[in-house]
């Protein structure tokens, strides 16, 4: 990013990687059944897509050479940096509060997925060929709405807010879902649950505004976010499974879940504000 971006525009790129992103994680939801019943097998079908991966890398190869847009300020930076790594972690707290922010996200996210189907079969009599497709409204409008991240980036000074509107919105449509029926309500409320991912793009790059920081640590903080983010998609269906085994309601599973992630809540309100404009000094 730091190579081949401008520093205004950061926002503004991951949005249109997460907008692409989600089209394609559409396509393959919806698509994967047909692809495996055309192949006659799974495993070929997970060819196909093994195919489209070496595709997609060999073009990464080709057209991401660092050679192309050398940045010897940057180059020098890196290989100047002496402090350990691991100190990093602790010189910027809020890269942790992001993280355990993203991390309840996304444990709702795996949660919601890996679950909701089963449980609307068991309680409502709904067919999987109806509750699957409604998985895709997480990112129907992620597609088209992913670009905001640029906007919000640049409109949203208070960098708080950023966190803490997502991380109520993730709890609130949780539970909503949780207790849902309603096709119509679920598409609203899936589609509502996948817009929150639009400030993800601006996220991502909000390392870059910690004061003082180097193009390491950018490196290291955001590292940590997406190994919190990691754990957050593990850990999703793994509670969720866990309390219905000991409840014996899935639906428990899920509500317990939703409560569980109130802990971004929390770590979005500790996020820094930021400081007021000192006032004029006297002449």
């Amino acid at each position: 990013m730091q190579q081949w971006v401008a520093p205004t525009q950061y926002a503004l790129v991951q949005s249109v990687g997460l907008s692409l992103h989600s089209a394609l994680l559409a396509i393959a939801i919806r698509s994967s059944v047909f692809l495996i019943t055309l192949a006659g097998s799974w495993r070929y079908g997970y060819m196909v897509l093994g195919c489209v991966f070496v595709l997609h890398s060999l073009t990464w190869i080709s057209v991401a050479r660092e050679n192309a847009a050398p940045v010897k300020g940057l180059q020098r930076a890196l290989q100047s940096y002496q402090m350990p790594l691991i100190k990093v972690l602790w010189k910027y707290p809020q890269g942790w509060l992001i993280g355990i922010m993203m991390f309840a996200m996304s444990a709702t996210w795996t949660g919601v997925v890996t679950f909701l189907p089963t449980l609307l079969l068991a309680q409502h009599d709904m067919a999987l060929a109806v509750s699957g497709p409604l998985l895709g409204c997480l990112y129907y409008v992620l597609i088209p709405g992913s670009p905001l991240g640029g906007w919000l980036s640049k409109t949203v000074t208070n960098r708080r807010y950023l966190l803490l509107i997502p991380a109520i919105g993730n709890v609130l449509f949780g539970l909503a879902i949780t207790v849902t029926a309603s096709p119509w309500g679920l598409m609203l409320l899936l589609s509502g649950l996948g817009s929150l991912w639009i400030v993800s793009s601006v996220l991502d790059v909000l390392p870059f505004d910690f004061p003082g920081i180097q193009p390491r640590e950018v490196a290291v903080i955001a590292s940590l976010v997406r190994v919190l983010m990691g754990v957050g998609f593990a850990t999703g269906p793994m509670l969720v499974g866990w309390v219905a085994a000991w409840t014996g309601s899935l639906q428990m599973g899920l509500f317990v879940l939703g409560l569980c992630t109130m802990v971004g809540v929390m770590a979005a309100w500790f996020y820094p504000r930021p400081k007021p404009p000192e006032p004029p000094k006297p002449w």
